[in-house]
């Protein structure tokens, strides 16, 4: 089962990261398998789908969630944020990435394992590019909604 996919948020114009391809867009999505899984839409690698797009697995998160991830998000600063009936939260950032063949490799950065007291349901980052980019809020089992500060 997959629980949660989000897409790949870009700072505002200004503030570009020229690295970042707006071109291919990617999402990452999380199931009950414990995996989290960056897709990238790109050109098909299947010859008889030449000239189009698909999307396409770019790396694959495995080991960090103990039991099913509930829910992802992307952050407009290029974090991926999850959590899971592990009761834990954990913030991923990519350490590289391939423009041409768009695999990717990410790293853990931050991991609360007992983030909540039971399951943790859902992570949002704040949308507000120019301020606050940097909170996330989580939401759990046990009733309450947490405000974390993510300072990398």
């Amino acid at each position: 089962t997959v629980w949660s996919v989000a897409f790949e948020k870009f700072p505002l114009k200004d503030d570009e990261d020229p690295d970042r391809d707006r071109s291919n867009p990617r999402l990452v999505s999380v199931s009950d398998d414990t995996t989290l899984i960056v897709w990238q839409y790109k050109d098909s690698i299947a010859e008889e789908e030449e000239g189009k797009k698909s999307w396409q697995s770019a790396c694959t998160l495995t080991g960090y969630h103990t039991r099913p991830v509930y829910s992802v998000d992307w952050s407009s600063t290029n974090y991926i944020a999850s959590a899971g009936g592990d009761d834990g939260i954990c913030i991923f950032e990519e350490t590289s990435r391939s423009i041409s063949d768009g695999t990717c490799v990410w790293q853990r950065v931050f991991n609360a394992e007992k983030a909540h007291l039971s399951d943790v349901n859902c992570v949002k980052w704040n949308p507000d590019q120019e301020h606050y980019s940097n909170i996330l809020l989580s939401a759990g089992d046990d009733g309450f909604v947490k405000i974390w500060k993510w300072v990398p």
